[in-house]
């Protein structure tokens, strides 16, 4: 069953954003919140995130297309991804890299001193303010790849679709803005729906579950 639905590509409102008729700090911030909730709060995703299936419509409001691969996503890989989240907004090393070991980013036995030392650098460089993706990246080049290369971490099938939606989100961002910066754009987004995020995580059964505990 298809339906036609009208609206301009996300990646195609240039002239609307230049004219003042469009916000592209709003329209980024809505489909930040799109996709938190579709992968913290309800957990159900939306698998294939490109510009293609994203449009705005005249009163801002985002419509999402092809429906084609979609994916569940269990309370407890939402708990670990939240709190991998969160800790990762308040620049907290321990437990980002706990995160990291749980999600299997880092493999089992990779040594915890050597991912201090990278995700202290990440955290720096995701922080960092007032510099360009360009300058990032480059700064990911001079202080991580090197080590990198060599050590043992990965990223498992279930994660690739929300690395899809980052790479989507910093996409959006640096169109409209060139030192849009995704982590600190986002991490306000988060806060607000911490709520939210963490009722969703109780788990029914238990009354004394409490969701995700998160300071």
């Amino acid at each position: 069953v298809m339906e036609f639905v009208p609206g301009r590509r996300i990646d195609r409102l240039d002239a609307l954003v230049v004219s003042g008729r469009a916000r592209s700090d709003a329209i980024v911030q809505r489909v930040i919140e799109l996709y938190v909730r579709m992968m913290l709060v309800d957990g159900l995703f939306h698998a294939d995130p490109h510009p293609g299936n994203l449009l705005v419509q005249d009163d801002g409001t985002i419509v999402v297309l092809d429906f084609g691969m979609v994916v569940r996503v269990e309370r407890g890989l939402r708990r670990t991804l939240a709190r991998t989240a969160f800790a990762g907004i308040q620049r907290d090393a321990e437990g980002l890299i706990d995160g990291f070991f749980a999600l299997g980013v880092l493999e089992p036995g990779a040594d915890r001193a050597v991912a201090r030392q990278l995700v202290d650098a990440l955290l720096d460089i995701a922080h960092a303010a007032d510099t360009t993706t360009v300058d990032r990246m480059q700064l990911v080049a001079d202080r991580v790849m090197a080590t990198l290369y060599d050590y043992p971490v990965t990223l498992p099938a279930d994660l690739v679709y929300f690395a899809r939606t980052a790479a989507l989100i910093e996409g959006l961002g640096t169109r409209y803005d060139a030192r849009f910066n995704a982590v600190t754009f986002a991490a306000p987004v988060a806060l607000r729906m911490r709520g939210a995020i963490m009722a969703s995580l109780r788990d029914p059964d238990d009354p004394r579950d409490t969701g995700l505990p998160v300071d």
